[in-house]
Parts: structure tokens; C-alpha cells; sequence
């Protein structure tokens, strides 16, 4: 059984970033967007200065370097509530998106994973950068919901040999249109593709499995 709950700790993290996005980015970031100089910009280095005030800047960094040795999950949470802070890019989608048959869901709540995906018959992770392993496509697997990724980095390993998905050509729309239409008129396919979906593992099984390796490679003097 996967834990999506986030800890005490985290909770505070989340709710310190929600307040530095709510009362410092936003209010800017609004202000930028209504301003047409490109320039404009350059007005968000108090912002970030703050915000490497509070420490946001030291998180990642080992605590015996002078930081706060946090995780990778510590980061996406600050990164998730920052993005919410800056409506540059939603909006920016909003106005591509006008007119077309797009509706706008919001975020949800971990404890909300199991409700969420069962809502959609298919989860597109369509991203250009090599993400390594996405946590939206293990919560994709372990709901049963099937998965139409980029087919580069770490998410067509994940989805590879139709196991739980299939990829796309990044960055190609026509491809991604052509899959997308391919999923919508093919229930049999999505119903394969989510009985095939892998076991996600848990955090223990993983760390157990990374020791393994480090054993076995340390075994072989290649660590």
C-alpha cells in the first residue's frame, strides 16, 4: 500500500511556501504579466532574494554543508506551490486553450490520488525535459489508469513495451493528437494497458533494492 500523505514536516513546508507564493510571487508576478516591457522581469530579484532568505535556496544541500538536507519530494512540494504563486503560465494555457473542449481541473490533494484518477481514462504526461521517474505515473499505475507518455527519459523506461502505457514522439503534436484519438476510440486497448500496469513498488522495496545494487557493485570494486 503506497502512503501519498505527506508528513507533519512536509505539511509545514507546504504551507510556508503557499504563504511566500501568496504574498510575495503572486502580487508581482501579475504585475509583470500586465506590464509589456520584457524588462519587466528583472523586478522579481527582491522576490528571490526572499526567498533565499527563508531558505528556500538551501534545501537540497547536506546538512553538513550548511543546508537543510532535504528531499527530491521536499523540493516538488516547494516547487508545486511556487508554480501556483506564478499564474504567468496557467494563464498563458488558459488563452491557448480558449474555445477548445479543455476544462481546467485545478490541483488536488495526495489523499485525493484514488479519486482523481479514477475521473479520467487516460493520464498524459506529454513533458519535453528527460524526467526521471515521474510520480504521476506511479500513482497512474497503482489506480489502474493507463498512461500516454513522451517517449524519452524516464518515462518510456517506465512505460516501456506497452507495460501500463504507451509513449509518443516528444514534442510532436501530430503524433500526440494520433494517440490521444488512437486510446479514445480503442476501450480494449486501455483496459490491456492498465491490467498490465507494473506493481509500483514502496519506498522500503526500492531502498532495499538500491542497497542490493550498491552491494553488488561495491562487491565487484565498480562502486
Amino acid at each position: 500500500m503506497i502512503d501519498f500523505e505527506l508528513t507533519e514536516e512536509q505539511k509545514m513546508l507546504q504551507r510556508t511556501a503557499r504563504e511566500f507564493a501568496e504574498k510575495e510571487m503572486r502580487p508581482i508576478a501579475e504585475e509583470i504579466d500586465a506590464d509589456p516591457d520584457p524588462d519587466a522581469a528583472l523586478r522579481t530579484k527582491e522576490v528571490i532574494m526572499k526567498g533565499l532568505r527563508l531558505g528556500f535556496g538551501k534545501l537540497l544541500i547536506p546538512e553538513r554543508y550548511g543546508g537543510y538536507g532535504g528531499s527530491l519530494v521536499d523540493w516538488s512540494i516547494i516547487q508545486e506551490e511556487f508554480g501556483w504563486g506564478d499564474p504567468g503560465y496557467i494563464d498563458t494555457l488558459k488563452r491557448k486553450a480558449r474555445g477548445a473542449k479543455i476544462e481546467f481541473m485545478g490541483k488536488y490533494k495526495p489523499s485525493d490520488v484514488a479519486r482523481v484518477f479514477s475521473e479520467i481514462d487516460v493520464l498524459v504526461v506529454p513533458s519535453l525535459w528527460y524526467e526521471n521517474s515521474p510520480l504521476v505515473i506511479h500513482e497512474a499505475f497503482a489506480t489502474r489508469t493507463p498512461v500516454l507518455a513522451s517517449g524519452i527519459g524516464g518515462m518510456a523506461e517506465l512505460v516501456a513495451d506497452g507495460k501500463g502505457g504507451i509513449t509518443f514522439s516528444a514534442g510532436s503534436a501530430e503524433d500526440l493528437a494520433c494517440k490521444i484519438q488512437k486510446l479514445a476510440e480503442d476501450e480494449s486497448l486501455r483496459s490491456s494497458l492498465a491490467r498490465s500496469a507494473p506493481k509500483v513498488k514502496t519506498i522500503e522495496e526500492n531502498a532495499q533494492e538500491l542497497e542490493e545494487t550498491y552491494k553488488r557493485l561495491a562487491a565487484t570494486g565498480r562502486a
